[in-house]
């Protein structure tokens, strides 16, 4: 079985030692934590701007971020960027190789075996992490290409029909909600 690495190069995010600050005319946007969420694109619009060196990594589209700290360990594809970025020292960077489609990987990185290999290989007692080495020897199943579009274009249709679900959930909640409050209106005595 192969490895992680043989399908994609692991590069690290960037440490910021003095800390990260707001600089509105700074060359990147910076990916934290925060800025990201299981199954969802970045939120590009509330992230922080700063200055990075020229030899930061910046991010490029079909790039994924592997959540590396804190025990959730989710990756997210970038299909794309509004501007040049860079992700903080928290996450990985992975960058396909031409055999594995990225939507493919961030699919298989998100569920089963592969989650289940991340809390095997975590370190830490405090601040639970995944260490570089673990990453790039997680062992990986890869199909054909064609199977690979396949399983991805299923992961997405799944995606969106739990969003509709998600929203149908809040919608009837909002019903519930109103119901009650016109039936205490209706009926105060």
């Amino acid at each position: 079985m192969k490895k992680l690495i043989d399908y994609a190069a692991v590069l690290t995010g960037v440490a910021f030692r003095v800390g990260l600050t707001h600089e509105p005319d700074g060359n990147a946007l910076v990916v934290q934590m925060k800025d990201v969420s299981p199954g969802e694109p970045p939120r590009w619009g509330g992230m922080l701007r700063t200055t990075v060196r020229e030899r930061a990594t910046f991010l490029a589209p079909d790039d994924i971020l592997l959540q590396m700290r804190g025990g959730k360990y989710f990756a997210v594809h970038l299909r794309e960027l509004p501007a040049p970025a860079v992700a903080c020292q928290h996450f990985f960077i992975l960058r396909c190789k031409s055999e594995i489609l990225p939507e493919f990987l961030t699919w298989q990185l998100n569920f089963g075996p592969c989650q289940q290999y991340f809390l095997q290989n975590e370190a830490g007692s405090v601040q639970r992490s995944l260490r570089r080495a673990d990453v790039e020897n997680l062992p990986l199943v890869v199909p054909p290409l064609r199977e690979q579009r396949l399983f991805a274009d299923l992961a997405e249709t799944c995606r969106r029909e739990n969003e509709v679900l998600r929203a149908r959930l809040e919608l009837n909640q909002q019903m519930m909600d109103g119901l009650a409050f016109s039936l205490r209106t209706q009926f105060k005595g």
